[in-house]
């Protein structure tokens, strides 16, 4: 036994040196832009599937959801379009395949927006709104805001979101006008062209956190995706679903009208992520299918049990 016992250990030494350490998860980012106003998706990779990762952007911690993949997390990040431009550290907690601690950090820079701004001479009956007016929209905000705040902490969407309808964008996501020389908030919504009565279908499943009129934007839907992410859609003619009612991806919601403060039909489609007023055609670029839904097997490949022996070739078109 003695004289075995060095190449015993000799032998576990080698075998141990030549095992593949575990694995470091992975941290990426995708998305259109790191800017003013856009939806960037946080991706891990080859995280432990029991322990979440968890990060934080600027002292905001991200909501991480599981992936369709083994060890893979996701989490919405929303830069608001008067987020702070200039460097920032994305900082993270990661778990390796045996849920041991890895820190990872990420710089990221967050550029302009490059938003329009328009200049506007307008009488001033028609540039400043009346006190009843501007008290009854600043109430309407209130409650807007707080819906955002309430938004269930469960994810509800299955995957990509998609436009609410074709319409051609009318008034830009981000634009700042300037009245009389007096500089107003900017748009945190975007207008889209569409006739009158035309159906605006959700773009991802969701639950209706409110349906009914608003003094400036109308007929007013918020839906709450979950995980924070919210949205909205004004000057409705019609609405076809009511609060606390759930909505598949694609249902017909409302119908394009001109009610509240509006010169024309369209719709204004708005998206907040926690807080954070985003782009909506930012969030409907990110590709959350390929991440969320998992991939059918492919018809042609041979199943292990094709390996026994006595079996015909694989067929030319095979693997």
């Amino acid at each position: 036994m003695t004289r075995t016992a060095p190449a015993l250990a000799l032998v576990l030494a080698l075998a141990l040196a030549a095992a593949p350490a575990a694995a470091r998860p992975a941290l990426s980012l995708r998305g259109r832009a790191v800017r003013q106003g856009e939806a960037v998706l946080v991706l891990v990779a080859g995280n432990s599937d029991r322990r979440a990762p968890t990060a934080s952007f600027r002292g905001r911690p991200l909501d991480f959801f599981h992936a369709a993949s083994t060890g893979t997390w996701l989490a919405l990040l929303g830069l608001d379009l008067e987020a702070r431009t200039g460097p920032g550290t994305l900082r993270a907690v990661l778990r390796d395949p045996r849920g041991r601690a890895v820190s990872a950090t990420l710089a990221l820079s967050v550029a302009p927006g490059g938003f329009a701004v328009e200049r506007l001479a307008l009488a001033r009956p028609f540039a400043t709104p009346s006190k009843s007016d501007a008290e009854r929209a600043e109430g309407e905000l209130a409650r807007v805001h707080g819906l955002f705040a309430r938004a269930t902490p469960k994810r509800l969407f299955e995957g990509s979101f998609s436009p609410p309808l074709p319409g051609a964008p009318s008034s830009r996501f981000g634009l700042r006008r300037i009245l009389n020389g007096s500089p107003r908030a900017p748009r945190s919504v975007m207008d889209l062209r569409a006739r009158r009565g035309a159906p605006v279908r959700a773009p991802a499943a969701g639950v209706v956190v409110l349906a009914g009129p608003l003094h400036f934007s109308g007929n007013t839907i918020v839906l709450d995706h979950g995980l924070g992410v919210t949205t909205l859609y004004a000057h409705l003619s019609r609405m076809l679903v009511a609060p606390g009612q759930a909505v598949r991806k694609g249902q017909v919601i409302g119908r394009v009208g001109a009610t509240g403060r509006a010169d024309g039909p369209r719709l204004s489609w708005g998206l907040r992520l926690g807080d954070a007023r985003v782009d909506p055609f930012s969030l409907t670029a990110l590709d959350l299918d390929e991440l969320l839904k998992p991939r059918a097997p492919d018809p042609l490949r041979r199943s292990p049990a094709c390996a026994a022996e006595g079996l015909p070739p694989a067929p030319p078109w095979g693997p």
